[in-house]
Formats: structure tokens, C-alpha cells, sequence
């Protein structure tokens, strides 16, 4: 007992002097550790790395956090196949897509659709099935459009996806998948198919290059402006240190700076501000974060903003300094700056600095900023100049001003092809009257910009389907014959030489859109033109009677009668040509010189998507097999009518595209 007593008296005392080595010994180590510098944490860093005139700014406490892109992908049809497509596909992408169609009513005499097999639809070779993908851009708002990407299933026996339509789908984060893990829809996507191959050929025979191999990828195509955002992303600031003061500080800063009816800035918790797009920023989204990120916390400070536009302006004039964030910093001070601190330097020496003090004061619609740009972008060895030019669109952005075009307009003029297309793509960020924009056969947008300079085609391949026609206008002289090189549509133009024009049998109302009548003869130019087309199927053709000028022309191909119109008449006759075939129309025109006019084709970018399928036209070899039911019927389907709801709508708008509400060519305005 005592032995046990001794051996608990010493047992405390070992203990305690095992701690005290212990503490001891972790003392000498934390020592030995504290030589060596502690991480800074990330707002540390990123005050560091910040020129000392902009700390104090939005950007030096918090981030955008939904600045990434979004990947979506999705089943979908193409329909309107001359024959080139394929029913083979996977059972379970069969059962997916038969669900689909009876969904939207095919098939059903609640929906007039009772006649249709939606089984045989699936079954035809004027379908194909594919994979679509596209990407949402960071901020997107609902009903804004991006670009699709498609591409034949593997294993199937589709050769051709040209000029087909991609019926209504939906598109997820997951959604090309089997197993029932798909995620919510979060875009839609659909219209007509672009294949670029067949276009960069003929562009560059145009262009007096070596023919490029037109049978590529004739399995992979495009939805320009296909894809369309279901719900707005959501636009928030996260701090680099949780700080609830400082949020609080954030949202005030702001709202001042962009007083509404709706706030701008909502603090949600003490890291996280969230954003509300301002109307104004709605199509450019990303500026008005820019512009936030560059907005001062401390403007209420007396003297602050007088001495931090005097630092900006020093800085503005060191070689290494980032001038762009500078210069949205100096904007973001405000218009009482303009008469001491910006206004007078609109003459200064330093090429640098005029500039950037001519941007700030333009994007706070001062006047005599928006002059300086155009006298920078009227001097064709300003090395500013092209960034003069952005400045004035962003300044304008969405509000046309007289003097914005005028020098706009100026660069129209030139003979500088690559000045001509950067100043039309500025008429139409600052939604310039000086073009008159046309939704032709509501399937692209055709713009037009007369100006005493050369004729000028211009297309564009992404973003929104459009074809520009810039300069003089361009009119198919007599006698001239056009035949495209699949040998479906004619354009013959009457040759006094030769006699009365051929009779057209159907006296139809002609609408061009560009040159509206109501009643054949009544156009304000002589239809001269003679439009023949053959369906790919030989089962249509349509002979029609059109005017000579190109634009015109365009419109009255691409016209389709419209089912719900008051004068709607079952037996007009029409081409309803794509805008791939137009383009291609264009292209070979101005190839064969049957119009005097350049040709320029805005490439898009490469896609960001990885296709599981770019075999070349045809079937493709490898070991995937397709199993097909031995019961799925062979034959021709017949297509969804046009007015089964829910069904495709040849021709139909594609939801968000820009210009969307302007005048339709083609179709009687409502």
C-alpha cells in the first residue's frame, strides 16, 4: 500500500516533467520554424501584387466567382435529310427520343398528328440522330444564344448532315448519357444545320486560292445561335477574406455608382455580394463587371477622389503600368473629374495618356472625349487607333450617337477590307441607324449599309447567322446564269436580246422584304429574275419571278408563306432556300464572277468541344455496331406537318437572336 502511495507521489511529478520537456522541446522547434517567412494569406497576395493606385478598389477585396463556362450536351434529330441520314442508333437513344416525340404530341389525335408513326420518323433516312454540345458564356442571360456543335452518332450510316434541322431538345450538364444520372435543363437548343466545309471551298476559290477539300466532316455541322439559355447565370463577388463590414462597403459602392429602380449589388453574407445585371449591361454583361471591379470603396472621403485621379494620371504614364485598368479605375471616379483632371489632357503629348483620358471621358458621355476617339481613329498611323475604335463602341454601347457613326461610317468608306468589317461590327454594337437589318425568312439576319465604296459580302460563320452587304449596291446584270453546284437552284436573269421572260405559271404575292408588294408588278424595282428549284427529293419544285438587285434577290429565295398571315395561300410558291445554300449561292457568284463584289468569311474559333465522331462523309469504319430491332420498319417516314405543335417549324426564328425583333423580310410585319 505504501509502495503504491510512493509510486502515485512520484508518477505526478514524472508527468508533469514530461510535459514541461514537451513544451519545452515544441518551444525550441516553433523557434526554429518562425525563421522561415509565413505564407501570406490571399488577400495579402493579391494587395501586393496590386499597382499602389489601385488598392482601395473593388478588385483588390474580391473576385467574380462565376466567371467560368458551362459545358452542355443533349440527344437531338435532325430532320429535313435529302435521304443522307440514318435510323440506326442504340436501343436505349432510341427509347429516349421516341419519348421525346410522343412528349410534344406526335402521333396523338389531340394534336392532328394521328397519321404519324413516331417509330417511323425514327426509322428514316431523313433523320439522323446526334450529339449536340455547346458552351454558356460566363454571365449569360436567360434567352441569350451560343453556338452548337453536332455530331452523327458513331456506328450510324448518316453521310450528310447539310442543310438538315435540328428539331427542339433539350440541353444538361449531363445529358448524353443512358443511366438516368442526367442533371436538370438549364438551355434548349435547335435550328438549321451549318456545315462550313462546302463554303470555305468556294470562298476560296473566290479569293483566287487553291480549292480546300469540300467533302470534310460532312457529319459534323453547326447551330449558329442554336443554343439558348434557359435561366440566368448567376453573377457573384467573393471575398478573398470574409469580412462583413467590408461587403456592406462593397454593396454601398455600387449602388451609388448605378442608381435604379432595382438594386445593383445585394450583400448576401459576409464573403458574398450578389450581382444584378443592370438593363443597360444586358447584352454585355462582363462590362459591367469590369466596371464594378474597378470602382474605389473610399469615395466619400474628403479630397480622396481629386488625389487619387492625380496618382492614376501618373501612372497612366509609366511604361509597365496596366493602362486598361488604370484608365477603367479613372472612369470609375466619376464626371466630376472631367473639366481639371481628364478634359485637358484630350491634347496631351503622351499618346498613352490622351488615349486613356479620351476613353474615360467618352464612357462618362463626355462630348470632347468622344471627338479626341475620332480624331484617333480618323489617323490611320495612331497606334491606338483600333483600340479608339472599341473605346467609341464601348462608350456607345447600345446608344446610337451621330458622331460615333459618322466616323464609323468614315471607315466604311475605305478600301481597307479588315476597316470596313471592324467598323460594320461597331455600327452594330452601337445599333447604328446607318444599317438597316432585315430578318430574311426568319431563319438570318441580312444587313445592309449602303456607301459609295466597293461591293462587299460579308458573312458571318458565328455567334448569329448574318450576311452583310456593304458598299454600293450590287445588281445581277443581264443575261447572267447562275446554276448551284448541286444543281437545285437556278438563277437566270432576262436578256432583252432573247424576248419576252418565261410565264410563270402561279400569280402569287411577291414579298422580298426589302422590296415589299402586294400584288405581282407592283415592286419598285422590274422583276427580272428568274429563280427554278428542285427539291433534293424531286418531289417540289417552285419557278418564281424576282428582282435584280442582290439583296432583294436573297430575301425572295429565302421567303416562306407564313400559315397564320390573312392572305396566307396554300398554293404560293416558294424556294425557302438555308442560309448555307445562300451563302454558298453568294460565294459561287462572286467565285465565277457573275457579280463584281468581294467575299469575306468571318471564320468562328475553333470549338472548345471534343467530337466523339469527325469520320468523313460516309459511313464510318471501326468496330462500333448499331443494333437495330429487326421490327423497325425500313421506309420513308413522312415529317412532322409544320403546324403539329410542338413539332419543328421550318423557317422558325431562332429564340435570342440578335435583331430578332426587327422587320421580318419576307413575311408582313404584325
Amino acid at each position: 500500500m505504501n509502495h503504491g502511495m510512493t509510486f502515485r507521489s512520484w508518477r505526478i511529478p514524472l508527468l508533469a516533467g514530461a510535459l514541461a520537456a514537451a513544451v519545452a522541446l515544441a518551444a525550441c522547434e516553433s523557434d526554429a520554424r518562425r525563421a522561415v517567412p509565413v505564407t501570406a494569406d490571399v488577400q495579402t497576395r493579391m494587395t501586393a501584387g496590386m499597382h499602389p493606385a489601385l488598392r482601395g478598389t473593388i478588385g483588390e477585396f474580391a473576385a467574380l466567382v462565376d466567371a467560368a463556362p458551362i459545358r452542355v450536351e443533349g440527344w437531338g434529330i435532325v430532320g429535313g435529310l435529302p435521304n443522307t441520314g440514318s435510323g440506326d442508333m442504340d436501343p436505349r437513344v432510341r427509347e429516349l427520343l421516341l419519348n421525346r416525340l410522343l412528349t410534344i404530341g406526335v402521333g396523338m389525335y389531340s394534336t392532328g398528328t394521328q397519321n404519324i408513326n413516331p417509330e417511323d420518323i425514327l426509322a428514316s433516312q431523313q433523320i439522323a440522330v446526334v450529339e449536340v454540345r455547346g458552351i454558356i458564356p460566363p454571365l449569360a442571360r436567360k434567352g441569350s444564344t451560343f453556338d452548337l456543335y453536332i455530331n452523327a452518332i458513331p456506328g450510324s450510316g448518316t453521310t450528310s448532315l447539310a442543310n438538315g434541322l435540328l428539331w427542339p431538345g433539350d440541353l444538361k450538364q449531363i445529358g448524353l448519357t443512358f443511366e438516368g444520372n442526367d442533371t436538370r435543363t438549364i438551355a434548349t437548343g435547335r435550328g438549321p444545320v451549318f456545315i462550313p466545309g462546302p463554303l470555305e471551298a468556294v470562298a476560296s476559290q473566290a479569293a483566287g486560292g487553291k480549292p480546300v477539300e469540300t467533302a470534310r466532316a460532312l457529319r459534323s455541322g453547326r447551330v449558329i445561335a442554336g443554343g439558348v439559355c434557359a435561366e440566368d447565370r448567376e453573377a457573384r463577388l467573393q471575398l478573398y477574406s470574409s469580412d462583413w463590414m467590408r461587403t456592406r462597403m462593397i454593396e454601398r459602392a455600387i449602388n451609388a455608382h448605378f442608381p435604379g429602380r432595382d438594386k445593383a449589388a445585394t450583400a448576401d453574407n459576409e464573403s458574398i455580394i450578389q450581382l444584378h445585371i443592370p438593363a443597360e449591361f444586358r447584352d454585355n454583361p462582363m462590362d459591367f463587371v469590369d466596371q464594378v471591379r474597378h470602382l474605389y470603396l473610399a469615395t466619400d472621403a474628403p479630397g480622396f477622389i481629386e488625389t487619387r485621379a492625380r496618382t492614376i494620371l501618373e501612372a497612366l504614364q509609366e511604361p509597365g503600368a496596366p493602362h486598361r485598368d488604370l484608365g477603367l479605375a479613372l472612369q470609375g471616379l466619376g464626371r466630376s473629374i472631367l473639366p481639371e483632371f481628364i478634359q485637358p489632357n484630350y491634347t496631351s503629348a503622351n499618346q498613352e495618356l490622351r488615349f486613356w483620358c479620351a476613353r474615360a471621358g467618352a464612357c462618362l458621355q463626355d462630348v470632347q472625349g468622344l471627338a479626341t476617339l475620332q480624331e484617333i481613329v480618323r489617323d490611320p498611323g495612331n497606334p491606338f487607333r483600333r483600340q479608339a475604335l472599341i473605346a467609341m463602341i464601348e462608350a456607345s454601347r447600345g446608344r446610337d450617337t451621330e458622331r460615333a457613326t459618322q466616323a464609323l461610317y468614315d471607315m466604311i468608306r475605305s478600301y481597307n477590307t479588315d476597316d470596313r468589317i471592324l467598323a460594320y461590327h461597331a455600327l452594330l454594337a452601337i445599333r447604328s441607324h446607318a444599317v438597316s437589318t432585315y430578318n430574311v425568312g426568319l431563319k438570318f439576319m441580312m444587313d445592309v449599309i449602303p456607301a459609295d465604296s466597293p461591293p462587299l459580302i460579308y458573312v458571318l460563320e458565328a455567334e448569329s447567322p448574318r450576311i452583310a452587304f456593304i458598299g454600293r449596291d450590287i445588281t445581277l446584270p443581264p443575261g447572267a446564269t447562275f446554276i448551284s453546284n448541286d444543281k437545285l437552284l437556278s438563277v437566270i436573269v432576262d436578256d432583252p436580246a432573247d424576248g419576252p421572260p418565261p410565264i410563270v405559271a402561279a400569280a402569287v404575292p411577291v414579298r422580298t422584304g426589302l422590296f415589299p408588294a402586294t400584288a405581282p408588278g407592283k415592286n419598285k424595282e422590274k422583276e427580272t429574275v428568274t429563280l427554278y428549284w428542285r427539291s433534293p427529293l424531286g418531289d417540289k419544285t417552285a419557278l418564281l419571278r424576282t428582282v435584280p438587285s442582290l439583296p432583294g434577290m436573297v430575301a425572295r429565295a429565302c421567303w416562306i408563306p407564313d400559315p397564320l398571315s390573312a392572305d396566307f395561300d396554300p398554293k404560293a410558291q416558294y424556294v425557302g432556300a438555308t442560309y448555307q445554300r445562300i451563302t454558298e449561292l453568294l460565294a459561287g457568284m462572286c467565285a465565277d464572277k457573275t457579280i463584281d463584289a468581294a467575299f469575306v468569311v468571318e471564320h468562328s474559333p475553333e470549338a472548345l468541344i471534343n467530337p466523339t465522331d469527325l469520320a468523313l462523309s460516309g459511313r464510318p469504319e471501326g468496330s462500333t455496331k448499331v443494333q437495330t430491332p429487326a421490327s423497325a420498319p425500313a421506309p420513308e417516314a413522312p415529317k412532322p406537318p409544320s403546324d403539329t405543335p410542338g413539332a419543328p417549324q421550318i423557317g422558325a426564328p431562332n429564340p435570342g437572336t440578335p435583331g430578332a425583333n426587327l422587320p421580318a423580310a419576307g413575311n408582313t410585319p404584325k
